[in-house]
């Protein structure tokens, strides 16, 4: 199958970087012992995990992503932006944090089925950099959410993960229109 991949790239005057290929697993199988996969002569290393258009793919029984790198750069960008302007009013830093940082924790948001779990994970950053910017306890991030006009991370997810739905199912092409109209009923 590889190679067949191979000779079609070749047809459109593509190469397979074999230094810059990685195989991550996926499935239930995920940790059992296989044979290489070759290109040309050179074996492709497996990887726990793998970057790919900014995220990092784990191996694991089903899809996962890393979580924890999307987190250390939301609180790199926060950390950094608080420092240079914690002097700021509480809605400069506000649209700061939306515009620089929550990008992090939302990055494809709309296209994963998250668990309770993972969401809580990522919501804990998010309210973690709203008690600093309005000097609240955790306690009190319902109504810092309410009187900010603010949405918690799960919604926004739910929220992108309808838009992603809808655009499917307005998509031209056939095959995704009809996966989409069966995995919503």
């Amino acid at each position: 199958m590889v190679d067949i991949c191979c000779e079609e790239l070749e047809k459109i005057d593509m190469k397979l970087n074999v230094m810059k290929s990685q195989v991550v697993r996926i499935g239930r199988f995920h940790s059992n012992a296989v044979n290489d996969v070759v290109i040309g002569d050179k074996s492709v290393g497996y990887v726990d995990e793998l970057k790919y258009l900014g995220w990092y793919i784990l191996s694991a029984n089903v899809f996962r992503i890393s979580l924890h790198h999307m987190r250390v750069r939301f609180f790199q960008c926060f950390n950094s932006l608080y420092t240079k302007s914690n002097k700021f009013s509480e809605p400069v830093l506000q649209q700061f944090l939306n515009v620089y940082c929550k990008p992090y924790l939302l990055y494809g948001a709309g296209v994963i089925n998250w668990t309770e779990s993972e969401l809580s994970y990522l919501r804990f950053p998010l309210n973690s950099a709203m008690c600093k910017i309005y000097k609240v306890k955790f306690q009190l991030l319902d109504s810092t959410y309410k009187y900010t006009n603010q949405i918690d991370i799960p919604d926004v997810m739910k929220h992108r993960q309808k838009i992603f739905m809808l655009k499917l199912q307005s998509c031209s092409n056939l095959v995704i229109r009809h996966s989409c109209s069966v995995n919503v009923h």
